[in-house]
């Protein structure tokens, strides 16, 4: 999945989401009860961590990863100096 600049979370989605994450009590992929969790880079799913690990070893991680960190560095508003 590719993501545009046009597709980075706005405010609100974002607070769902967190709350989302927040709130969870299983990994939606394997089942495990969370003491930590993770957001899913190709998904809306929550991950414990040993799933977050082997999401991450998929080819096409980098490039999602990358593709999502450019959008929301686009989309960040500048700051001004006082």
């Amino acid at each position: 999945m590719n993501r545009s600049q046009d597709e980075v979370l706005d405010f609100k989605e974002g607070l769902k989401l967190w709350k989302r994450i927040q709130s969870a009590k299983v990994c939606d992929k394997c089942g495990a009860e969370l003491s930590t969790a993770g957001l899913s880079f190709f998904s809306s799913e929550v991950l414990c961590p040993k799933c977050k690990e082997a999401e991450k070893s998929l080819p096409e991680y980098a490039m999602e990863a990358r593709q999502v960190n450019e959008a929301a560095k686009a989309s960040k508003p500048k700051r001004r100096r006082v």
